[in-house]
């Protein structure tokens, strides 16, 4: 296990996986990386946000399901008892996927 300090940059998924050293070649492991729930949340409302400005006329349900379905392929997993300023990323766990 890796620890990380919390950026302002990390609030993107993609920068957090990125930054922490999640992403090899074309692929990412997001299983592998792990914030607090507060960080989550913050992280949940920018990707709404983002996908609320990618297509202002979809309702309220198509925006969340949209950024729901980004946070499945690109957010990282909530572990309570995480302090909120840091990253905790299995860096054994990312070695065997890319290892498989």
């Amino acid at each position: 296990m890796k620890i990380h300090k919390w950026k302002k940059t990390f609030s993107d998924p993609i920068k957090l996986l990125r930054g922490v050293g999640a992403v090899a070649d074309r692929q990412s492991f997001p299983d592998c990386v792990y914030v607090s729930p507060k960080r989550y949340k913050e992280i949940k409302k920018i990707v709404y946000n983002e996908c609320k400005k990618e297509n202002p006329s979809a309702t309220k349900a198509k925006i969340m399901y949209s950024a729901e379905l980004f946070l499945l392929n690109y957010g990282p997993c909530e572990l309570h008892g995480l302090p909120d300023q840091l990253v905790l990323v299995n860096v054994k766990g990312i070695q065997d996927n890319i290892n498989r």
